[in-house]
């Protein structure tokens, strides 16, 4: 995945170049990272250049699997001492004198091979060429998995919160485990679960591994403070909690495309609302999220007051998007594809649709 911006495209394949300080108040930099997050690879760099994880800025977050380039930007305070990691590195110094911000980007190109596909050559090319026309017609713009985290868990948790049960989230979020997440980290997990009882141990656990570090900085608070001091203090919750307004967002989609029966000319030019606290809700948007949180066994007056409290903004979103330039090439028994895609569109999505003809998707 390669980010797009007005002027220029994140190249995977930038050479890279020596970081010499600028004169400017921060320093951008690209970012090209493989089986890491956006927002882990950021801290990790901040960690190591002793600097503040909330001041290095992004445009959005990347997939954590494939190998992608982006924007950073970080703050010209100290020079870097360390800017390659086993993950992850950074290249193509610039100054500038403005932070990048959420959305500061146009989109992102996708450059994807599937492997050892099943079907003969005609069948992909029939199928491909019927993709052709589904995308003129537009797809259901589904928030994606990447947006519910590794463990596939975190709109649950952020259910947790607007339910006020910290304690249970705290617990969760630390052991809780999921088939993606490397084995290491299932390990680490079991042996704070055996641990819950002395957090001094588990804090000296979770020191050792990089990759957990919103686990340890709960486990530093939960130190000195009490459970919902702990979660007022905590950098991760927003994420949590637009995770769930994005689930929330999915279910709501789905029951349009029911009532719709998949003909999704109905739904072109239409926008729906990602809830938040400033969410401006029509009476038929009302009803429709009505019987979702009803299911849910919440209300809307609880699902405002916490998006309130934690700074959680709705927005309305297309319900359909339209990827382009999207080619394809298939040799021997591999798929190429090629595409762009706006800014808040999932490549999983349009993926789903071509391998396992998913309507909706996985989680609901």
């Amino acid at each position: 995945m390669e980010e797009i911006h007005h002027n220029s495209v994140c190249r995977v394949d930038t050479p890279k170049i020596k970081y010499e300080r600028p004169k400017s108040q921060y320093v951008l930099a690209l970012l090209i990272k493989k089986n890491i997050s956006t927002f882990d690879a950021c801290r990790i760099l901040a960690i190591k250049n002793s600097l503040d994880p909330k001041e290095i800025s992004f445009c959005g977050l990347k997939d954590s699997f494939g190998i992608t380039a982006q924007l950073i930007c970080i703050p010209n305070k100290v020079k870097l001492k360390q800017i390659k990691f086993k993950k992850f590195f950074i290249t193509q110094f610039k100054p500038t004198n403005k932070k990048l911000s959420l959305r500061d980007h146009v989109g992102n190109h996708f450059i994807i091979r599937a492997r050892n596909v099943r079907q003969d050559i005609k069948t992909c090319e029939k199928i491909l060429e019927k993709m052709k026309e589904k995308i003129k017609e537009g797809l259901p713009n589904f928030y994606g998995p990447q947006r519910f985290g590794v463990r596939q868990k975190n709109h649950l948790y952020g259910k947790l919160l607007i339910k006020k049960r910290y304690q249970e989230f705290i617990k969760r979020v630390l052991i809780d485990t999921g088939k993606y997440e490397e084995l290491k980290i299932k390990h680490i997990r079991k042996k704070i679960k055996e641990n819950m009882h002395d957090l001094k141990k588990c804090y000296a656990i979770l020191s050792r591994v990089p990759q957990l570090l919103h686990e340890k900085e709960i486990v530093g608070h939960l130190l000195k403070e009490n459970f919902e001091q702990t979660i007022k203090k905590s950098e991760i919750l927003r994420f949590y909690l637009h995770s769930f307004s994005s689930y929330l967002f999915n279910l709501a989609l789905s029951s349009l495309i029911e009532k719709t029966k998949g003909d999704f000319s109905k739904l072109k030019n239409f926008q729906l609302q990602k809830i938040g606290y400033n969410s401006k809700i029509d009476k038929s948007t009302f009803n429709l999220y009505s019987k979702i949180l009803k299911k849910e066994n919440l209300t809307f007056n609880e699902l405002r007051l916490a998006f309130k409290k934690f700074g959680i903004e709705g927005h309305p979103r297309n319900v359909l998007f339209y990827p382009q330039n999207f080619i394809y090439s298939i040799k021997n028994k591999d798929i190429f594809l090629s595409f762009d895609l706006g800014v808040g569109e999932y490549a999983t999505i349009l993926l789903d649709f071509i391998f396992k003809n998913r309507l909706k998707p996985k989680l609901e």
